[in-house]
């Protein structure tokens, strides 16, 4: 997701016309947050999950030949498609997600050689200090945007480590206004690093950090954010 709706902006539609058909959708602000309905016959709005089952990956419109409705009974699951790092990998769309995680957490300690994860629905775009992606392996290199799905391998520091004291990174998503502003607390003495979300504001609607495994990948204390 990567178009910007501030919480004024009037009601919108997306109409998309075939030989057989018209699927109009409505988009809507409401409070914080984006309402996407229609009422075209044969039109469906979906919001499946990734990865989380509080976890909206995309909102999905569908839009089905009127003639062939009856036959979307037996049709088999569709594909989504992730992005990790720069590759977009397809996966089914019924595949099973995690269950959502029972206490959130604000908070995480890592090493000062341990690296952190993002998991987003939404473009995300850093300010306030550097971020490092380790990408390919043993290619380090500076990480302006998370545009993808996820990512791992990251680090505050060009020799994979944390700046010593308190860093404050303010993340911004590229759809709405939400604002988050993660600390890393780097304490020398103790070698160790504190990871804290510190604030989450705007029209986001939940952002927390967890673990979690995806494919062949493991992707730690993965700061996540989503709409």
């Amino acid at each position: 997701m990567d178009r910007y709706i501030t919480t004024s902006a009037p009601p919108q539609q997306l109409t998309f016309t075939s030989s057989d058909a018209t699927y109009t959708y409505n988009l809507e602000t409401f409070g914080n947050q984006v309402i996407y309905s229609t009422n075209s016959p044969g039109a469906i709005v979906r919001a499946p999950s990734i990865v989380f089952a509080d976890f909206i990956g995309l909102i999905q419109f569908e839009m089905l030949i009127p003639v062939r409705e009856a036959d979307q009974k037996t049709k088999k699951a569709g594909w989504l498609g992730v992005q990790i790092n720069d590759q977009v990998i397809k996966f089914p769309s019924d595949r099973p997600v995690l269950p959502a995680p029972k206490k959130k957490a604000s908070q995480v300690v890592i090493k000062p050689t341990d690296k952190f994860s993002f998991l987003n629905n939404v473009t995300l775009y850093f300010s306030g200090c550097d971020v490092y992606q380790e990408y390919p392996p043993g290619e380090v290199h500076k990480f302006d945007k998370q545009v993808g799905t996820m990512s791992t391998d990251l680090y505050l520091t060009p020799d994979k480590s944390y700046p010593p004291g308190v860093t404050t990174l303010t993340i911004k998503d590229g759809f709405s206004d939400a604002t988050s502003v993660i600390e890393f607390n780097h304490d020398t003495s103790k070698k160790q690093v504190i990871i804290t979300i510190k604030s989450f504001t705007g029209t986001g609607k939940l952002c927390d950090i967890r673990d979690f495994p995806y494919l062949d990948k493991h992707f730690p204390n993965a700061i996540c954010i989503a709409l």
